[in-house]
């Protein structure tokens, strides 16, 4: 039977409390392959989403996805370990990979992008060389108990927190506390039990009571999905809570957290999302007549990044497209906005793209940039984030991304000083393969010729590609 994305997700979030300790790897499975990487560095698995390209084309990156409301360098596994060929006869010619595992790096988060993802059973595939496969990202990097800054010493230092986005019957999500998880299995109703609204189910081979989150008895219907099977207060004890998917294990910042007081006593605690509605966090156990979860015992994780200069205000940026892509540029870096049609006759204006001449000394800034809109003044309403794992090509020229919702795509923000200070301090040939590709946004008709390398080269540099022994593995 095919193994469907839930089911990957549900077999990766059925040990997620275990994350910190596990000495298995996890198995990741690229065009019918499997390969091995270290639990400690995985930070989460995740159904894959869109994904915004770059502005700088590098190989074998599709892009920035969004992983809990973060920009996360994606990389396209398959390409990099030149299984273009095998894909096609796996998963059907120019099928992605449908998971996403974000792996902590040297510079940074890093999503991959691959057909399953399960933790392993056993240690016996082979080790994913990520340091040899993409030398940029320098590696894997283990995951510590907790990734924050030192707290204040007159507060307690809270962790980010695990839950697992489940979807219910009808449509409805919401969110799981994962204190009392032990796996998740495709779950059958086999008989309903006496006097009661709950079912005996059949998962994994055993039989457990399960019930769904409401206590309404709609018979077997609707009862067939995932089992969220979880531990009780008694030693052996477990229980299914039904569900009609298990989508996924996200990260959920402390302070997105809030509870509501219900008018007629109750209430309920809520995960405020950035960009989504907010999900009603649910403690599973009291459901079974369990014990409430200790709110002091939380997983940790890695603090979401916030740069400076979130807040409105006066317009700070211009916010430009080219081929799908938005770049919003510094106001201080801007000395003229030239019209596609300006100077030009009737022939010639048709379809002719707009120039944007940035300000400054320096054969950076010699040439106008080629766009083909120029979108609207930016005053950066809503927060920048910086970018997991961003290559240094992308890393010297942009230092943050904003969601926009309207688009579904990032815009990324140009740093004050990449055109000119940035480049300095990378070794030369990443600078030449900057140039390259800052040269690919220079109109044609404007160049003299004095850069010193062809676009091609971004796709051709050595820092870039794999080495022998990666291909030879494969």
């Amino acid at each position: 039977m095919a193994i469907g994305v839930s089911d990957a997700l549900a077999s990766a979030a059925g040990t997620a409390p275990a994350l910190a300790t596990a000495s298995l790897p996890v198995w990741l499975t690229v065009a019918g392959r499997v390969w091995a990487v270290p639990v400690a560095s995985v930070r989460t698995i995740a159904e894959a989403g869109p994904v915004t390209p770059l502005p700088i084309v590098v190989p074998w990156v599709d892009g920035i996805a969004s992983v809990n409301d973060s920009p996360v360098v994606c990389v396209d596994l398959v390409g990099a370990l030149g299984l273009g060929s095998e894909s096609s006869s796996v998963s059907g010619a120019g099928r992605r990979g449908r998971v996403v595992v974000v792996v902590a790096t040297v510079v940074g988060d890093v999503a991959l992008r691959v057909d399953d993802a399960r933790w392993a059973r056993e240690d016996s595939a082979p080790v994913l060389e990520l340091a040899d496969l993409l030398p940029w990202c320098g590696g894997f990097r283990v995951v510590g108990r907790v990734e924050s800054a030192a707290p204040s010493v007159c507060a307690p230092q809270v962790a980010e927190r695990s839950l697992l986005r489940v979807s219910q019957e009808g449509g409805g999500e919401l969110a799981l506390r994962l204190d009392r998880l032990d796996r998740i299995e495709r779950a059958e109703p086999v008989a309903p039990l006496p006097d009661s609204s709950a079912w005996l189910v059949a998962v994994g081979g055993g039989l457990l009571p399960g019930r769904t989150l409401s206590e309404r008895g709609d018979g077997a219907r609707g009862l067939a999905g995932h089992a969220v099977v979880l531990r009780g207060d008694a030693p052996g004890e477990r229980a299914a809570l039904l569900v009609d998917r298990a989508i996924g294990v996200e990260r959920c910042p402390p302070d997105a957290l809030f509870a509501v007081r219900h008018p007629d006593g109750g209430g309920s605690v809520w995960w405020r999302r950035a960009d989504a509605p907010p999900l009603r966090v649910v403690d599973p156990g009291p459901l079974f007549g369990w014990s409430p979860a200790d709110d002091a015992a939380t997983e940790s994780a890695a603090a979401t990044l916030t740069t400076r200069d979130s807040g409105g205000g006066q317009p700070r940026w211009l916010v430009v497209e080219r081929e799908g892509v938005a770049v919003a540029i510094p106001l201080a870096l801007v000395a003229q906005v030239t019209s596609g049609g300006a100077g030009r006759g009737a022939d010639e204006a048709a379809g002719a793209a707009d120039r944007v001449r940035l300000a400054g000394p320096g054969r950076w800034r010699r040439h106008p940039l080629r766009v083909d809109r120029v979108n609207a003044l930016d005053g950066g309403a809503a927060a920048w984030r910086s970018v997991q794992g961003a290559p240094p090509v992308v890393a010297a020229l942009f230092d943050a991304a904003r969601f926009d919702a309207t688009t579904g795509r990032w815009t990324f923000r140009l740093k004050d000083d990449s055109v000119d200070h940035a480049p300095r301090g990378l070794p030369w040939p990443v600078r030449r393969l900057l140039v390259a590709a800052w040269r690919d946004w220079v109109d044609a008709g404007w160049r003299d010729g004095s850069d010193p390398v062809p676009a091609s080269t971004t796709m051709s540099h050595p820092d870039f590609a794999p080495k022998p022994s990666v291909i030879a593995k494969t």
